[in-house]
């Protein structure tokens, strides 16, 4: 389940332009390197999508999932070069066409809990 999980729509309005948001914030199950944690939270995961593809994508907001995915990114390795566990990140961005913020910053600036 993603019963720690919630997400609301709000309109943002910035010097006369508006946008709808989905703002999602999350917590994925924790013990990244275990197998059962690790595929409950592929299954998290793909609960998310469904949440954005019905509440974001079909109504053409901005997405914004925030939170602890308990994991790592394959893509933009963190400061201590940590590889993830699952496919949770990589499922978010690549199948649903979103981007990590970590896009954004230099390695040496990427920080995790290890």
């Amino acid at each position: 389940t993603c019963s720690k999980h919630f997400w609301t729509v709000f309109r943002l309005d910035i010097r006369g332009s508006s946008t709808e948001v989905l703002l999602v914030g999350v917590h994925l199950k924790a013990v990244p390197n275990a197998p059962r944690p690790c595929a409950q939270r592929e299954a998290q995961a793909r609960v998310l999508s469904e949440i954005v593809r019905e509440h974001g994508h079909a109504s053409f907001r901005e997405i914004i999932i925030a939170g602890d995915f308990n994991d790592f990114d394959s893509t933009n390795l963190d400061i201590s070069g940590s590889m993830p566990a699952s496919s949770v990140l990589q499922h978010l961005t690549e199948d649903l066409g979103l981007v990590a913020v970590s896009d954004y910053l230099a390695v040496a600036d990427r920080y995790t809990w290890e």
